[in-house]
């Protein structure tokens, strides 16, 4: 049986010992709280052969599966400017570990940004550098984990980013406020409000909207089934331990960008 568990600080001491017992392992996002406790189960998983998946869900609906084909067909052009938003009203007892910085790793931003930061180096390229802030709503929230942030990314292909997150925020299970996302490229946009749609402009300069439609599926359905086909094909997840480490590493810089008030890089083992 694999491994499955949903706190960042208690995924590396299990995923280990896992590891070295021989079990495969899906891990909740994000793959935990630190770089170091990340690649202490990046190594372990390795050493044992065992594979180490993390459930970066977004990858996996059916939605974002659709705007990766429209990416990678060159139907939006070179993209130069993201956003990407994710909005919830998080409800939960003040006992619950998700308020405390010291389980959770911190607030809306590393608990559910970053399957936004996931979705957005998927889709438009690797992060370099961040510039993070983020507030406190101890009325709605936590007064020790961020309620919500906006986060300016700079990719490595030259485009711009902007994420918005909040785990504050009323009528949030309510479209278009959940989830937004918004690609803009140099042959055509893409946005996700009510569906999936582009615009785009032919020769004549007539500007065209087409409803991209989307198959039916589930992301969970469709991440476990990845995860049973890495192991029957002894292939690397799409979310692998590695990949997952990557995303990681951009809230790690934008909590340090809080800290600085400055830009920050992003840095990645080579």
């Amino acid at each position: 049986m694999p491994l499955t568990s949903a706190c960042p600080t208690i995924d590396a001491p299990v995923a280990i010992a896992a590891a070295q017992a021989g079990k495969h392992i899906l891990v909740e996002k994000p793959i935990a709280a630190t770089l170091a406790e990340a690649d202490r189960m990046i190594e372990a998983a390795e050493q044992s052969g065992v594979i180490l998946m993390v459930a970066h869900n977004q990858r996996f609906l059916p939605v974002y599966q659709k705007a990766k084909e429209v990416i990678e067909d060159g139907k939006l052009g070179r993209i130069y400017l993201a956003r990407a938003d994710h909005n919830q009203s998080v409800r939960i007892g003040r006992d619950h570990w998700l308020w405390k910085k010291e389980t959770a790793g911190g607030g809306a931003f590393i608990g559910s940004g970053i399957h936004r930061i996931d979705l957005l180096r998927w889709l438009v390229g690797e992060v370099l550098c961040v510039y993070h802030r983020q507030v406190l709503v101890p009325e709605r929230f936590s007064d020790e984990v961020e309620a919500a942030s906006v986060t300016v990314l700079e990719f490595d292909n030259g485009a711009i980013g902007e994420l918005s997150c909040s785990w504050a925020a009323y009528g949030a299970a309510q479209a278009p406020w959940y989830e937004l996302l918004l690609l803009y490229g140099t042959k055509g946009t893409l946005h996700n409000v009510g569906g999936l749609f582009i615009a785009v402009q032919d020769q004549q300069t007539k500007e065209s909207f087409e409803a991209v439609p989307i198959p039916a599926g589930d992301s969970f359905v469709n991440e476990i089934r990845h995860f049973g086909e890495c192991l029957i094909h002894h292939k690397e997840p799409l979310t692998s331990g590695r990949e997952a480490r990557k995303t990681l590493a951009v809230a790690v810089a934008a909590y340090e960008s809080q800290m600085r008030n400055a830009p920050v890089a992003v840095h990645h083992p080579q």
